[in-house]
Order: structure tokens, then C-alpha cells, then sequence
């Protein structure tokens, strides 16, 4: 045996314990991918599809977006003791198409 040669074996190559948790971790990630898959098509889809190509060429993410914060501004406008004018709407609107434009 030369000098030194055990040292050099236990350096280059790993013990089964190592590999094992290489593996074990490898699969963990497989396994977390396969879950998160599902959601990333769906989040891809969103930011990719376009609602109509002529009559609506908005994403569909920004606009489902945009159509919950305008439910939940009626909402509140519906619950408001004092009446909103239509420059309220108007600037709402506006900073809306601004935003996604």
C-alpha cells in the first residue's frame, strides 16, 4: 500500500452513506418538481395567454387582476355612506389602464 492511499480512497470516493443521501435527496426534489409542475403550467398559461387577440389583446393574468381589484372597489363603494363621483371611477380606470399598458 502506498503512503497516504487510504486518505486518498476516503477523498475520492464517497461512502455509501453520502451517495445515499445524495439520493434521497435528488429524489426529494424530483418528487417537490412533480407537485409544483401542475402550478407552474398554470402560472405560465396566465402570463402567456392573451384574453382575444383583436378585441381584448390583454393577458389574462393582468386582467383577472384588474377585475378583482374592481370587485373589490365596488364593493367597498357600495358599502361607503357617501357616493363616489364619476371622476373616482375615472381615475380608478385610468391608473388601472396605465399600470398594465
Amino acid at each position: 500500500m502506498e503512503p497516504g492511499g487510504a486518505f486518498l480512497d476516503s477523498i475520492l470516493i464517497p461512502n455509501t452513506h453520502e451517495l445515499r443521501l445524495q439520493v434521497d435527496t435528488m429524489e426529494l426534489a424530483l418528487s417537490a418538481a412533480n407537485y409544483l409542475r401542475p402550478i407552474t403550467n398554470a402560472l405560465v398559461y396566465l402570463n402567456t395567454t392573451v384574453v382575444h387577440p383583436v378585441w381584448f389583446p390583454y393577458l389574462l393574468a393582468p386582467t383577472l387582476h384588474a377585475l378583482r381589484v374592481s370587485m373589490v372597489f365596488q364593493s367597498q363603494a357600495r358599502r361607503s355612506t357617501t357616493p363616489h363621483s364619476w371622476g373616482t371611477y375615472l381615475a380608478g380606470f385610468l391608473i388601472t389602464v396605465r399600470k398594465y399598458a
